[in-house]
């Protein structure tokens, strides 16, 4: 079988399972759909964990619910996806494998390569038949409160959300190839970031919101909380190719740029103005690239550069997301930075 092949295992299939989310990861023939037969065989429900290997908490969950031998609500299916990358020695390490795609950037094509073919099959499969709501399962690398991500703001989404965590973030503008960014118009989803990955508290959330989400007979449960807090109009901060990058109490001399390693600290809180940021090196490139909506670079109006290479938050942009780990920091992007807003719609 190919990396593209999306396998299937029903109720019975699922029943003898693996002691721990390892033992299991192991067993699994690859990207792999998991049906179950709801209480309620008119309905169906979506979650998807794992879309990105080094992101374990949506395997996690999964791995319990189906432990714990319940029934859901509805009828669901449970999608384990970055099999392969998550395999990869030393395990649970790698978001996807060297020299691929991204997966959850692979959803608006091209379709000709692994990636794409494995982003469509997924995309065609969650289709195939009505859905009333989608959970999306995800981590990060870096300090952040679980938060809720979403393409559209409606009672709905934030219901779905407030069954994870107590903070939104709209991404309604941006456009990177997402799974949510192709289902959007289809059904309520988001995605839940649960928190930082390997990280026991992260599974409880993701465990806890899923438990949730399928045991309820109607969507949604409740109200949303005045206390939620919505975030929107996000920035993409992204570090220029080429760029030598260093985490440091001080500046590196041998490198470019040099990052505060607690930077993640303020990940959902607005800096003061001038709070330092880092250094950047005489003579270097200018390192970041901060796309709006618009495509336009708004790298400096977020940042301010001193005579003494000095590097500053200034306004009133919050950042989230925020990584000290390179890696991702070059394969995916060094944060976002968002306006906090009161909620958009009454919820």
């Amino acid at each position: 079988m190919t990396a593209t092949t999306l396998h299937f295992w029903d109720d019975g299939a699922a029943a003898e399972l693996a002691a721990t989310p390892g033992e299991f990861l192991a067993r699994l023939p690859g990207p792999l759909e998991i049906f179950q037969r709801g209480r309620d065989r008119s309905r169906y429900r979506v979650v998807v964990g794992m879309l990105h290997g080094n992101e374990p908490s949506g395997l996690v969950a999964i791995h319990r619910w189906l432990r714990a031998g319940r029934t859901p609500a509805v009828d669901t299916s449970l999608f384990v996806v970055a099999v392969e990358a998550a395999r990869l020695p030393p395990g649970l390490a790698h978001r996807m494998p060297p020299g691929r795609r991204d997966l959850n950037r692979s959803f608006a094509g091209p379709f000709d390569d692994v990636d794409g073919a494995l982003a469509r099959a997924l995309h065609r499969r969650i289709a195939h038949r009505p859905c009333e709501a989608l959970i999306d399962l995800h981590n990060n690398t870096g300090r952040n409160p679980p938060y809720g991500v979403l393409t559209r703001p409606s009672p709905a989404h934030l219901a779905l959300v407030s069954l994870f965590a107590d903070t939104t973030c709209l991404l309604s503008e941006l456009k990177l190839g997402t799974l949510l960014e192709v289902i959007a118009d289809a059904f309520p989803a988001v995605t839940i970031e649960c928190g930082q990955a390997h990280t026991p508290a992260a599974d409880d959330v993701a465990t806890r919101g899923l438990t949730r989400f399928l045991d309820s007979e109607r969507l949604p449960l409740a109200s949303v909380p005045e206390s939620h807090r919505f975030f929107e109009q996000p920035v993409r901060v992204n570090l220029r190719s080429g760029i030598r990058l260093a985490f440091a109490e001080q500046p590196v001399s041998e490198v470019d740029l040099t990052l505060r390693p607690d930077i993640e600290n303020h990940n959902f809180q607005r800096p003061a103005d001038g709070t330092v940021v880092g250094w950047l090196q005489p003579g270097a490139a200018w390192p970041f690239r901060s796309a709006d909506a618009a495509g336009r670079d708004v790298s400096r109006d977020c940042f301010v550069l001193g005579d003494d290479g000095v590097l500053r938050w200034r306004g009133d942009l919050v950042p989230i997301m925020m990584t000290t780990d390179a890696r991702v920091a070059f394969a995916d992007c060094l944060c976002y930075l968002m306006r906090q807003r009161g909620l958009p719609v009454a919820a």
